[in-house]
């Protein structure tokens, strides 16, 4: 399970709601959690408090997160349990909050 935040989501925050995950998934080896720090709910990247207005300007998603996604798509190698490319007998499937 690949589970991808911006840090500067007001949303679905990292401090409340990816705290609960966390919590809730510390017993599985094969859930990745990356959070990228830039990056509001939309995993666009800018600086200082995210608001609805920056949703209004066209934008193009963090690289990161696409490269995250990719390396976790990736087709398992030598990595370590629950790191990118490992999914053991799961089927990949990855969850976006919001798609514009």
């Amino acid at each position: 399970m690949l589970i991808l935040r911006g840090g500067r989501d007001y949303q679905v925050t990292v401090a409340d709601d990816l705290a609960r995950w966390r919590a809730g998934l510390a017993h599985r080896p094969d859930v990745t959690i990356r959070v990228h720090d830039a990056d509001d709910h939309l995993f666009f990247r800018g600086e200082g408090p995210s608001t609805p207005a920056d949703y209004d300007a066209p934008q193009h998603v963090d690289p990161d997160v696409l490269a995250d996604i990719a390396d976790w798509l990736a087709p398992a190698g030598d990595g370590p349990v629950g790191g990118p490319g490992d999914h053991g007998a799961e089927h990949h499937s990855v969850g976006v909050d919001c798609v514009r």
